[in-house]
């Protein structure tokens, strides 16, 4: 796990800058992403939640009181892709999450207005046709994310984008395409949450450690 937390660090950068989009965004493997561990199925909307302070403690034991998080049900797009407990699918949309329902942002991919960047694959299933839509906003304060959907994949299959967060805090992210629709909750912090881990959590989070 910390493995592939480690090689989202080669790309977050060119996925989240604020500046001009890439010119590409290269195809991620599940080990280029991350996982969420909390409770869920294919989709959970969530409900309004009490917005992570830097205080609120973020280990795998209380995560889920400050945040619905949505859980991984480890359903594979239909690509070939190896099954893996990272990923999250309901037959027609798939994405991957991220460890204990937490995306930590390493310090090169905060934006200068203290936003956080990260990077999201997502897949398509052969009935679904359309171009990728990302929509999302934090459930306490409701402020919206935006998101990069880079061109150059087609209208069905697998899609890279980059999903940027105004604020740390709980969201709610839809991902719709084709009139199909997947919906997580996740928990968005800075990797100053390491420091609120307990230790034998932090290595899942080796994205810090640069």
């Amino acid at each position: 796990m910390a493995m592939r937390i480690a090689l989202i660090a080669a790309v977050v950068v060119a996925a989240c800058s604020p500046g001009p989009p890439p010119a590409s965004l290269e195809r991620p493997t599940p080990s280029e992403a991350a996982s969420s561990a909390a409770r869920g199925g294919p989709a959970a909307s969530g409900t309004p939640a009490a917005s992570p302070s830097p205080s609120t403690p973020v280990s795998s034991q209380t995560i889920g009181d400050a945040c619905p998080i949505t859980r991984p049900n480890g359903a594979p797009p239909p690509e070939g892709e190896a099954p893996d407990g990272t990923y999250l699918g309901n037959g027609r949309l798939w994405t991957v999450l991220w460890p204990k329902g937490l995306v930590v942002v390493p310090p090169d991919a905060l934006e200068p207005d203290g936003g956080l960047g990260m990077k999201f694959p997502w897949w398509r299933g052969p009935d679904v046709h359309g171009e990728l839509h990302i929509t999302g906003h934090e459930l306490t304060l409701r402020v919206p994310v935006r998101a990069h959907v880079p061109d150059g994949y087609g209208d069905t299959g697998f899609q890279a984008s980059g999903i940027f967060f105004p604020v740390e805090g709980c969201y709610e992210v839809t991902g719709e395409a084709g009139g199909a629709q997947l919906t997580f909750v996740t928990m968005v912090r800075s990797c100053s949450a390491i420091t609120e881990m307990p230790p034998a959590d932090r290595p899942l989070y080796s994205i810090c450690d640069r």
